[in-house]
């Protein structure tokens, strides 16, 4: 087959080609510039972020006879044959199929004989499948292997490793890609490729690999298959099963603006559409978190790690100034709640319909941060000479003798407050010894104002 996957085709051959392991990269060109390069390596990290690539580059940069500066030529048969795997000197070995003792005992009979270059490479991928008897007799070879030997093992799940290993070798822990770099190295490719996809396209891909660059490129190549070179988000939520986009920001926009009626209309298109109710949810809590972000970022570099297109960008700033963080605080507070419970219901969107239409009538709450103790007092006093109609809560009167054998006297008599003002004063007592208010209050050190009376935050 001639056709070869962008994963491949994509994949770095340098060092600077590698994106989003600066401290990895750095470690090995300190140990080759100064000859004190480990022969036992562990690249332990997530999945699609490196580790086989890096393996092959270091190994590459022993091999090849042009290197230059620490970079390898590319051009030359040796540099070729490792980037084939068809290199006799670079063997690649497979821990989940050969994870017995019998091929370790292999690997410790192969190991003696001398290479044709400078080094005899071996590069064990998913080395924690090894058993404990083969981790066992690579012990000693592990910890005093031949001049021309090294070690390079790859794994996703390090803790698996026996601490006796881990102990011989020398640990480079590879981390989750940034969202920013993933979507840069989309963009590359789209202007290589020729491919038209807009940005909001992009980052759905983005946040779909969750930091892996390999599960973006390969998510690239499916959509580059199913709308040949040029597709839209709405193609790509088809495509891959995702949340409408679209439905989500009017969500989210029902959400902030308080206003049950469109979030009615959103779970009307919601119900039509049959997206799963778990996975809408959890893209809700990460647009939360996004508003959050956004709310709170004072600075411009940690605005751009927010995994949003420069469109949507500018959209949610503009909805974040009619917000309070506490009120964004809230919100998330009880989605992140029914997410720990939607799947433990039987009907989870009825359940999803019931718990957004909640947030969608959540009260608002003020901030009372950075105020002094009587200044909170004053606001609580404030609060609730609101709700009271009348000035005069108390009159005196004179009481009249029931008989003539009781004497006359004046007593002060409490005048009953008027109908209008029981179910004010009850409903204001009601809220305040709410046991979630409460914990609202201790939270985020706030009070609730108002509740029903309130109007709703300026359009968006």
């Amino acid at each position: 087959m001639s056709y070869q996957v962008l994963a491949r085709k994509c994949r770095p051959k340098i060092f600077k080609d590698l994106v989003g392991q600066t401290s990895v990269v750095r470690i090995i060109t300190n140990s080759l510039k100064n000859k004190r390069l480990h022969p036992a390596l562990i690249f332990a990290g997530p999945r699609g972020t490196g580790k086989t690539s890096t393996a092959r580059i270091l190994a590459k940069t022993l091999s090849c006879s042009k290197v230059k500066d620490i970079t390898p030529c590319n051009n030359c048969k040796t540099c070729k044959d490792i980037d084939e795997s068809r290199s006799l000197d670079v063997m690649e070995i497979d821990g989940a199929s050969n994870n017995g003792v019998e091929a370790v005992r292999q690997l410790k009979e192969t190991i003696t004989y001398l290479p044709s270059g400078p080094y005899k490479i071996y590069i064990i991928d998913e080395v924690h499948m090894l058993s404990v008897s083969a981790f066992n007799a690579l012990l000693k070879t592990l910890e005093e292997p031949p001049s021309h030997a090294l070690f390079i093992m790859a794994t996703t799940e390090m803790r698996k490793i026996p601490s006796t290993v881990l102990s011989r070798c020398q640990i480079l822990q590879f981390h989750h890609i940034p969202d920013t770099l993933i979507y840069n190295q989309l963009k590359k490719i789209s202007e290589q490729e020729n491919i038209q996809a807009e940005d909001s396209a992009l980052w759905m891909l983005v946040r779909e690999a969750q930091g892996s660059l390999r599960d973006a490129q390969g998510l690239l190549d499916q959509m580059i298959t199913f709308c040949h070179k040029k597709f839209t988000s709405q193609e790509v939520s088809e495509t891959l099963g995702l949340s409408d986009r679209s439905l989500l920001i009017s969500c989210l926009k029902s959400l902030l603006q308080k206003n049950p009626e469109e979030m009615l209309k959103v779970l009307s298109q919601l119900q039509i559409k049959g997206g799963d109710p778990a996975t809408f949810l959890q893209n809700i809590i990460k647009e939360i978190r996004n508003l959050l972000l956004l709310k709170l970022a004072s600075s411009h570099s940690i605005k751009n790690i927010i995994p949003l297109s420069e469109k949507e960008k500018t959209t949610f700033l503009e909805w974040t100034q009619s917000i309070s963080p506490e009120d964004l605080h809230l919100l998330l507070d009880i989605a992140l709640k029914g997410s720990w419970e939607i799947n433990r219901v039987q009907d989870n969107r009825t359940f999803l319909e019931m718990l957004l239409l909640k947030m969608s009538q959540a009260p608002y709450i003020e901030s009372l941060l950075g105020r002094t103790p009587l200044e909170i007092e004053n606001i609580k006093i404030s609060d609730e000479t609101k709700n009271l109609t009348g000035t005069e809560n108390f009159k005196t009167k004179k009481i009249t003798p029931i008989n003539k054998e009781q004497t006359t006297s004046t007593d002060f008599d409490t005048e009953k407050p008027t109908p209008s003002q029981i179910p004010q004063k009850e409903k204001k007592e009601d809220i305040q010894n709410h046991s979630f208010i409460q914990q609202i209050q201790t939270t985020f050190g706030a009070d609730i104002l108002e509740v029903s009376n309130r109007k709703n935050p300026k359009d968006i």
